[in-house]
């Protein structure tokens, strides 16, 4: 029975969303964030007229595996007529990579498995977010901004990795066809390995978080919620104080996710061969990020260094 490239299209896309919407509840939405014709609602946007670019890579992975297995069967043929021009490798190489790129849901869904040990999304907490702001003060207007797009920017931030995982992992298989001359390119080298490896990470990004986050503050909470431990003099407007800190924690997250991100693209480049990227540079952005994220007890961990905790902010769930 034949099957036409529309239909096997069709396929892609649907094994790729399911994938995705399967994978990684994190992903699944946050409408609630999403107010249309604001800078949240442009982001959302983003995010949903884009949803198919999962199944659009996919689809190439389709053609990609009719193209390598044809290519497989010539190459059988010709190691049936000589033997001797045409190792038996050859043939076998492109029909596990056309089948590979057939079950790129599968594989990816593999790599991601890899790194979380199929435990499912783990997501560090975090102790909440205090204070409120209104009016149209300045104070109202940085918290109504973080407000609007917290959510939505890590949204995309984590759909950015899905895409750029899945493209790496179409990157590693197609390098089964390499030879062992390219190096950390090659289809058993470092670069390959790495490639598979960062892809899983990219998949993972809310485990990577919570497993960052474990390693450097020994928790699986983030501390957001800052109270001004000293008040004196300033009356009602601890509450406008104890928003701007949420906002600035809410921006220092933010920030730190990208720096994970960027981490994980420095490391890849390293294993890569790729003299502008360091092995330093790459530990940097993951430590450096993860401290963005969790910058709550950071500064609880400077104050309790200093011995100035009655004078600062204490941060709830900090270590």
């Amino acid at each position: 029975m034949g099957i036409n490239m529309k239909t096997l299209l069709f396929y892609a896309l649907g094994a790729a969303v399911m994938l995705l919407a399967s994978a990684d509840p994190a992903l699944a939405g946050q409408a609630g964030e999403c107010a249309q014709g604001t800078l949240g609602g442009a982001i959302c946007n983003t995010i949903y007229n884009t949803e198919l670019a999962p199944g659009i890579i996919t689809g190439f992975a389709y053609m990609a595996g009719l193209v390598a297995g044809f290519l497989g069967i010539l190459k059988l043929r010709q190691h049936v007529e000589s033997p001797s021009q045409v190792e038996i490798w050859d043939p076998i190489k492109r029909f596990v990579m056309g089948g590979a790129f057939f079950a790129l849901p599968h594989v990816a869904s593999a790599v991601k498995n890899t790194i979380d040990g199929g435990q499912g999304t783990i997501v560090a907490g975090s102790s909440g977010f205090n204070g409120s702001s209104s009016g149209v003060g300045l104070d109202a207007m940085i918290v109504n901004l973080m407000n609007n797009i917290d959510a939505p920017a890590i949204w995309i931030i984590g759909w950015f990795g899905w895409v750029a995982g899945l493209i790496f992992v179409f990157i590693g298989i197609s390098r089964l066809m390499q030879t062992e001359q390219q190096g950390p390119r090659g289809p058993t080298g470092i670069g390959t390995i790495t490639t598979f490896l960062i892809a899983g990470c990219l998949f993972s990004l809310n485990s990577i978080v919570a497993f960052l986050n474990g390693t450097v503050f020994g928790t699986d909470q983030i501390a957001t919620n800052g109270t001004l431990q000293y008040t004196d003099g300033l009356g009602g407007a601890s509450a406008h104080i104890h928003a701007v800190i949420s906002a600035i924690i809410m921006f220092s997250i933010i920030i730190g996710w990208v720096s994970i991100v960027r981490g994980l693209f420095i490391v890849r480049g390293v294993s890569e061969g790729n003299s502008q990227a360091t092995m330093m540079a790459g530990i940097t952005h993951l430590i450096g990020g993860i401290l963005a994220v969790n910058l709550g007890s950071v500064i609880m961990a400077v104050q309790t260094t200093l011995g100035i905790t009655q004078y600062g902010i204490t941060f709830q769930g900090a270590p």
